[in-house]
């Protein structure tokens, strides 16, 4: 008889072995189905590094280490998901307990998904911060929320580890983090559409249709993620004891802030092309705070004096 674990009384343990024999489909399927979903977009990103690089090659250490990191955290969740499946379903194939007892993969898919969060949602953070001529304020409040998201979650990974049947506990932990990263995520996305949005009323008619689709650019990046997280949140609290549908959305949310982190990257030749394409009567630029690299373009600063009525182009995100 195997000695009890601390946090995981044998009667819980056996209490879960039932439900998960009732419902394999819904406890175990999400983590399988999130496996499946992450291979697949494990070969979108790759896909999208490799396009960076071959465009932009080494622009920054910022930028190079934030897609490294990125990168390189998404790997590890997917080895993370891939070992625990292989352990549960095929080294040991049929053994319930393995999975009830609530196995360390559970605490560390935790961890890399909320890390990988935000080291994606820096990104953005420091967009904005570029935006709102590198207020401290706007860049302070904002960090001041992903690291308190950051924190809850990884204070509920360390609770999942000990105590993973203190469903009340890590209820409260699940659904206040994901509300401060909900609240975060919309207000990195409003900030940075109401300065875009305020800059353009000052241009033409051809730089604002740039800004048209610049904007657009900036929703599709942010709707997904943002969307996931809002249904894991729903999921949490309305199935989270019935079954861990809500578990599929936490594994695929990291890979979808890659996504936009990797999509608002190689889309900023394109936004540089609908901004500088050459007319007739005008040949404008303008000052977004984004940045495009390895073009000939103005080293000058957003926020600087714009000569003669013309806006310029910062080269800096």
């Amino acid at each position: 008889m195997t000695k009890p674990v601390k946090g995981r009384p044998p009667e819980v343990i056996d209490f879960m072995v039932q439900n998960l024999k009732a419902d394999p489909e819904g406890f175990m399927g999400p983590w399988f189905m999130g496996l499946v979903a992450i291979t697949y977009m494990m070969g979108v990103i790759i896909s999208q590094v490799t396009k960076y690089f071959s465009t932009f090659g080494y622009e920054s250490p910022r930028l190079f280490l934030l897609v490294v990191s990125c990168s390189l955290l998404s790997v590890a969740q997917w080895a993370v998901i891939m070992i625990a499946e292989w352990d549960w379903c095929v080294a040991n194939y049929g053994d319930w307990r393995r999975f009830a007892e609530v196995p360390w993969e559970a605490a560390a898919v935790s961890v890399i998904t909320w890390l990988t969060v935000f080291v994606s949602q820096l990104f953005f953070a420091s967009r904005c911060y570029t935006l709102y001529g590198r207020s401290k304020l706007v860049f302070g409040g904002l960090l001041l929320g992903m690291t308190t998201c950051l924190g809850i979650f990884m204070f509920l990974a360390a609770i999942i580890a000990i105590d993973p049947f203190n469903f009340p506990l890590i209820e409260g932990l699940s659904v206040s983090g994901l509300a401060t990263h909900v609240a975060t995520d919309v207000a990195i996305t409003v900030l940075t559409l109401w300065k875009i949005c305020q800059r353009g009323k000052m241009y033409s008619h051809k730089t604002q249709q740039g800004l048209i689709r610049l904007r657009n650019m900036i929703v599709e990046a942010a709707v997904p993620p943002t969307t996931c997280v809002i249904l894991k949140m729903c999921f949490t609290f309305g199935m989270g004891k019935k079954n861990l549908i809500s578990h599929w959305f936490a594994i695929i949310t990291p890979t979808l802030y890659v996504w936009s982190m990797m999509f608002t990257l190689n889309s900023r030749v394109a936004v540089r092309q609908a901004f500088n394409a050459p007319t007739k009567d005008e040949d404008e630029t303008l000052s977004t705070g984004f940045q495009f690299a390895n073009l000939q373009v103005s080293t000058c600063k957003f926020g600087q004096a714009e000569s003669a009525g013309q806006p310029r182009l910062s080269p800096d995100v």
